[in-house]
């Protein structure tokens, strides 16, 4: 059984994509699953620490770019599309799923050319441009919110919740996960983390929130993921201020790190959310503004209503705003514990392995045929 997962510029997309390749994985023994994308960032890195193997695709974004450049990225189209074609006749899978992210456009548009079994796996509650263009192209799309059938045809979409890796789903114990990242067993612990890039607005935030937790500091710390820019700043500020904390640029081990959280501060992406409902962990919300269709703050609406977090936007974020919420859920653990089951309440464990047994199913009905 071979499968390609295409596209995932981003976490957001790439985790999701991770999660069904290692359920199938699971479930067929043997089974190959080839990673398909543009190695931005850190794609390529990520996808083969977690053991697979990824193929470079040479093609750039269509949404959010200058006159020019969405006219050199229309003009690289047939040059993806062919070597998309390349990559899956070589690699000959049995189905292509588009996790989002224009990369994975010409490795389905290729696809369904060549009348392979395509799919979508939708993130958020409100779909990307990818998934959107694709949608006639595919036999299903898979998506994470009822109100995700508002935008594909009804019949073509399954809600299955948005996958989260297996080990998510079963953290370290807590006491170990702190030992492993040098931090005490007997403190408050709050996991600060934006993108894979980091979120500089939070950052700066959690700086100028130190100073206001001075009377916490022998009962909080903090395990933060800056990203490379603003690592030596944060780190250097936590010293100052004598504050426990354990910062890094990126966090590879995630399970570990939601393991020690009492609390998760953190942008909206759809995946950090799922994470988040599959750990039970209360959480403030900070949805960058930016993002495409302002989907981050439909996201996090869903949690919000459910009282399974708080939300702050984007140009709300200060320092007091802050301490007051860190400070506010410290002291209160019951709010904390309602927190942390509602968001559970809202979790889909089970969405990795709805997804493959799904594909799974029609393939053997296809092969029937």
């Amino acid at each position: 059984m071979r499968w390609i997962v295409a596209g995932g510029e981003t976490g957001g997309h790439l985790y999701p994509g991770i999660a069904i390749a290692q359920e199938l994985k699971r479930q067929v023994a043997g089974a190959d699953v080839l990673f398909v994308g543009h190695a931005r960032g850190l794609t390529g890195d990520i996808v083969k620490r977690e053991g697979f193997e990824f193929k470079e695709l040479r093609m750039s974004p269509l949404k959010g770019v200058s006159i020019r450049g969405g006219i050199k990225t229309t003009l690289r189209l047939p040059a993806a599309c062919w070597q998309s074609g390349r990559i899956i006749s070589q690699f000959n899978p049995q189905a292509v799923l588009g996790v989002g992210g224009y990369s994975a456009g010409p490795v389905i548009v290729s696809a369904a050319l060549m009348r392979r079994a395509c799919y979508l796996q939708e993130q958020n509650v409100y779909p990307g441009l990818t998934n959107r263009l694709l949608t006639k192209l595919v036999k299903k799309i898979f998506i994470s919110y009822q109100a995700t059938t508002n935008y594909f045809p009804e019949q073509k979409t399954l809600l299955t919740g948005n996958p989260v890796r297996m080990e998510m789903t079963k953290l370290p114990i807590k006491n170990e996960a702190l030992q492993k990242l040098n931090l005490s067993p007997d403190k408050f612990t709050v996991l600060v983390f934006g993108g894979s890039q980091g979120a500089q607005r939070i950052n700066r935030g959690l700086l100028e929130a130190l100073p206001l937790l001075e009377k916490e500091k022998t009962s909080i710390q903090i395990v933060h993921q800056t990203g490379e820019r603003d690592y030596s700043e944060v780190k250097a500020a936590y010293g100052r201020q004598e504050i426990k904390a354990h910062v890094v640029s990126f966090i590879y081990d995630m399970p570990s790190a939601y393991a020690t959280a009492d609390m998760v501060i953190c942008r909206a992406g759809a995946t950090s959310l799922a994470e988040i409902t599959t750990t039970a962990k209360p959480a403030l919300l900070i949805p960058y503004p930016h993002a495409a269709n302002d989907h981050q703050r439909k996201n996090a609406e869903v949690l919000a209503r459910a009282k399974a977090a708080q939300v702050m936007s984007d140009a709300d974020v200060t320092g007091a705003g802050l301490a007051e919420v860190i400070q506010e859920l410290m002291h209160n653990r019951e709010k904390l514990a309602q927190m942390s089951k509602n968001s559970r309440d809202l979790s889909r464990p089970n969405a990795a392995r709805q997804i493959v047994e799904h594909i799974l199913a029609e393939s053997d009905n296809a092969g029937q045929n």
